[in-house]
Parts: structure tokens; sequence; C-alpha cells
């Protein structure tokens, strides 16, 4: 029987920006050349990402970076998350934390989470898990709900803060109420385990069916083995999950192999039936 699997944390950041009641770009660039921030910032994103543009990672994180000068602290987050991943310009981790630090001063919740990820792997600086957990704290507390779930990730492991299963759990309970699917999956797990909270299965089971939903592998995989192993196995439900998560992956695709072979004839194609209906609901992640 394969282990649950939980989500650790990995340094990533992601730019993007609504394509709904954008102006075009000659209409983005005469405001911008004028001064308009939000314009600059705007033209940046969409540039980055080929939004209403041709794709041109260069002139958009020069436009960002024109935003970032005349002070937006949206745009100064965005140009250190082009610097820590080469979007338009040269990998620098160490000025991507000088731009993260002036947008985390301005109170911009999204480069304080991305100031505590840095510290907490020591990517542009010296590693220091202290710190980074008290960058993703301030975040955390700001409503950033990618900061939330990291949050309880550095209770869970003892990452610059005592290790605490209540407090992990808090943090991961704010985050997945919102909606993130990580989250989601790693209170389920406690839940499943009773690993720092009273075990319950029928809650391990919801968030797990939550993060599942929206398309996670690993929750789609941990509600396999949840149904396959609990108090009340369901082996139809277990394969089912087993199928859906063997799209992708290796192990539960050995797993619903395995579990096929004891199952009656019967019961296989139903869970075959129930898996092929199966469409990823769309992510509703709420960051306010």
């Amino acid at each position: 029987m394969a282990d649950l699997r939980l989500v650790i944390l990995a340094l990533t950041a992601s730019v993007s920006v609504s394509g709904a009641e954008l102006n075009t770009p000659a209409e983005l660039a005469r405001a911008a050349e004028s001064g308009d921030q939000e314009s600059m910032l705007t033209l940046g994103t969409m540039y980055l990402q080929g939004i209403k543009a041709a794709r041109d990672q260069r002139k958009g994180y020069e436009w960002l970076l024109k935003a970032a000068d005349s002070g937006n602290a949206r745009a100064m987050n965005m140009v250190g998350v082009c610097l820590a991943n080469g979007f338009g310009v040269e990998l620098d981790f160490a000025m991507a934390m000088t731009w993260y630090k002036k947008s985390a001063s301005a109170g911009y919740a999204p480069a304080m989470f991305n100031l505590g990820k840095m510290h907490l792997q020591g990517i542009g600086t010296e590693q220091d898990s202290k710190v980074g957990a008290e960058w993703i704290r301030k975040a955390a507390d700001a409503d950033d709900v990618d900061a939330q779930g990291v949050m309880g990730i550095c209770y869970m492991k003892g990452w610059g803060v005592l290790a605490d299963g209540k407090q992990a759990a808090l943090w991961f309970g704010k985050a997945a109420d919102r909606g993130a699917v990580r989250a989601q999956n790693d209170l389920g797990l406690m839940y499943a385990q009773g690993n720092g909270v009273e075990q319950n299965l029928t809650l391990g089971i919801k968030w797990l069916a939550c993060a599942a939903n929206q398309g996670s592998v690993n929750a789609q995989y941990n509600l396999a083995v949840l149904h396959e192993s609990g108090k009340k196995p369901d082996s139809v439900s277990a394969l089912k999950w087993y199928l859906i998560a063997a799209k992708s992956d290796e192990q539960a695709k050995e797993d619903a192999g395995r579990l096929a072979d004891i199952m009656s004839p019967a019961n296989v194609a139903r869970a075959r039936e129930l898996a092929g209906q199966f469409t990823a609901a769309p992510k509703t992640i709420n960051n306010r």
C-alpha cells in the first residue's frame, strides 16, 4: 500500500492579469507613456503573457520596471518575479530580493510571501527559516491565501517556528476555506491521519475530495488510498480515483492495476465508468 502524499513547498512564482475589460496595447501604451502606473503594469503583464499582444517578455519586463520605478508596489513585486525566474531579463536572485523588499515595505502581501520563500530556501540570500517564516506570517496575516497555506507547512514541518499541529491545521483551514488546493490536500491528510488534530475520516475525505475535484493529482491519489484502506473500504471509489490520477501518475496507474485484479468485473466496470465521467472543476482561489 502506497503512502499518502503531502504537498511540499516549491519556489514558484506566477504573474497573471485578467483578460477581461482590457484595453488594446496601443491604447495602454499611450496612457503608459503619459505616466499612468496602472497602464504600465497592465501593458507589461500583457506582453509578458502574450495577452492581446504578441508575447514579448523583454518588453513586458521593461514596462513593469517603469511602473516599479514610478512607485507601483505590485509592479515592484512583479519585477522581482521576472528577475527570480528569468522572464525577459537575466536571472538575478539578489536583485529579485531587492525588489521584493521594496514591494513588501510598501505593504504588498505577495512580495512578503516571495521574500519568505527566498529566505526559507536560501535563494538570493542565506537560508534562514526563522526570517522566512516571519515574512510568510506577515503575508498570511495580510490575508494572502498562498502564504496562509505555506504557514501551515511551516508549523507542520517546524520551519522557522516550533512544530505545532494545531497551528498547522488552523492555517491550512484558512487557505482551504478559500479554495487553495494544496492546503485542502494537506488539511485532508491531517484529519485522515490524526496528525495534529483528532482523527476524522469524514473531514479527511471531504477536504481531499475538494482538492481532487479541482484536479490535484496528489489529492486524487490520497483519496484513492483513503477509500481503499479506511475503516469502511470502498474499492469502487478507490479504483475510480486511482484511474483518474493514473492519467499523469505512474504509481496511481500501478495501484489501479493491482486493485482491479482483485475486484469483481462489475465493480471494475463501475469504477471505470465513474472515472470516465470525471471533469475537474475550475479552481476557485479567493485571494481577496
